[in-house]
């Protein structure tokens, strides 16, 4: 029942959507939608500049930079345990 009932919606917005007129008013409401979608995300993005809050997109990046930072201080550790090891090892045969 729910396929027959698919199947069919489909037909009948492939047939109306074949039709220019119905496609350009679609095609219209979709581009105005975007448009009010990005005016809603510039005016956001000014109201939380303007509190002094971060966007998304700038945790995003301070999230991917402490990642990276956090890399960085792990390859550092490791080092340091090798050269501590090595300084032992070395220290050791000096005895």
């Amino acid at each position: 029942m729910y396929t027959e009932s698919g199947n069919r919606l489909r037909r009948i917005a492939s047939r109306l959507l074949a039709k220019d007129t119905v496609f350009e008013i679609v095609q219209g409401g979709l581009r105005v939608t975007l448009q009010a979608r990005r005016a809603v995300d510039r005016n956001v993005g000014r109201v939380l500049a303007g509190l002094n809050v971060p966007s998304n997109q700038e945790v995003e990046r301070l999230v991917d930079d402490v990642r990276a930072l956090d890399r960085e201080l792990s390859q550092l550790s490791l080092r340091i345990e090798r050269l501590a090891r090595e300084a032992e090892n070395g220290a050791g045969e000096g005895r």
